[in-house]
Protein backbone atom coordinates (compact mmCIF):
# COMPACT_ATOMS: atom_id res chain seq x y z
CA UNK A 1 0.00 0.00 0.00
CA UNK A 2 0.99 3.58 -0.62
CA UNK A 3 0.75 6.22 2.34
CA UNK A 4 -1.04 9.04 1.03
CA UNK A 5 -1.11 12.10 3.25
CA UNK A 6 -2.91 16.14 2.99
CA UNK A 7 -1.61 18.48 5.09
CA UNK A 8 -3.90 20.87 5.83
CA UNK A 9 -2.70 23.98 7.08
CA UNK A 10 -1.29 24.41 3.68
CA UNK A 11 -3.17 21.87 1.34
CA UNK A 12 -0.21 20.19 0.20
CA UNK A 13 -0.22 16.25 -0.26
CA UNK A 14 2.47 13.75 -0.11
CA UNK A 15 2.51 10.30 -1.17
CA UNK A 16 5.33 8.02 0.49
CA UNK A 17 7.08 11.32 1.27
CA UNK A 18 6.85 12.80 -2.46
CA UNK A 19 4.82 15.66 -3.06
CA UNK A 20 1.94 15.91 -5.29
CA UNK A 21 2.29 18.99 -7.48
CA UNK A 22 -1.29 17.73 -9.36
CA UNK A 23 -3.31 15.35 -7.62
CA UNK A 24 -7.26 14.02 -8.30
CA UNK A 25 -6.54 14.64 -12.80
CA UNK A 26 -9.28 12.30 -14.08
CA UNK A 27 -8.16 10.62 -17.01
CA UNK A 28 -10.12 7.27 -19.13
CA UNK A 29 -9.22 4.62 -16.93
CA UNK A 30 -8.54 6.12 -13.37
CA UNK A 31 -7.12 9.35 -11.60
CA UNK A 32 -3.48 10.75 -11.83
CA UNK A 33 -1.27 12.26 -9.73
CA UNK A 34 1.50 14.42 -10.64
CA UNK A 35 4.36 14.00 -8.44
CA UNK A 36 7.44 16.18 -8.19
CA UNK A 37 9.92 13.87 -7.83
CA UNK A 38 10.73 9.74 -8.58
CA UNK A 39 8.40 7.92 -5.53
CA UNK A 40 11.21 5.40 -4.66
CA UNK A 41 10.40 1.59 -3.46
CA UNK A 42 10.43 0.58 0.17
CA UNK A 43 13.64 0.50 2.30
CA UNK A 44 12.08 -2.92 3.41
CA UNK A 45 10.21 -4.54 6.20
CA UNK A 46 8.46 -2.36 9.04
CA UNK A 47 11.22 -4.01 11.19
CA UNK A 48 13.69 -3.00 8.48
CA UNK A 49 12.62 0.63 8.57
CA UNK A 50 12.36 1.12 11.99
CA UNK A 51 15.32 -0.63 13.30
CA UNK A 52 17.69 1.56 10.84
CA UNK A 53 16.46 4.93 11.59
CA UNK A 54 17.37 7.07 14.94
CA UNK A 55 14.36 8.76 15.11
CA UNK A 56 12.44 6.15 15.48
CA UNK A 57 14.91 4.08 18.08
CA UNK A 58 12.65 4.43 21.01
CA UNK A 59 10.00 2.57 19.55
CA UNK A 60 12.19 0.26 18.15
CA UNK A 61 14.03 -0.53 21.59
CA UNK A 62 10.22 -0.83 23.46
CA UNK A 63 8.64 -2.68 21.05
CA UNK A 64 11.78 -5.22 20.57
CA UNK A 65 11.22 -5.44 24.50
CA UNK A 66 8.13 -6.57 23.87
CA UNK A 67 8.93 -9.19 21.35
CA UNK A 68 6.36 -6.66 19.07
CA UNK A 69 8.99 -7.00 16.33
CA UNK A 70 9.09 -10.94 16.44
CA UNK A 71 5.81 -11.25 15.89
CA UNK A 72 5.76 -9.13 13.43
CA UNK A 73 8.58 -9.92 10.73
CA UNK A 74 6.93 -13.91 10.84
Amino acid sequence: PIRFIKYNHNNARTAQGVQLIAFDKNADNGVIHKMYSVMMPPEGDIVTVVSNHNETSTLFKSSARAAFIFKISH
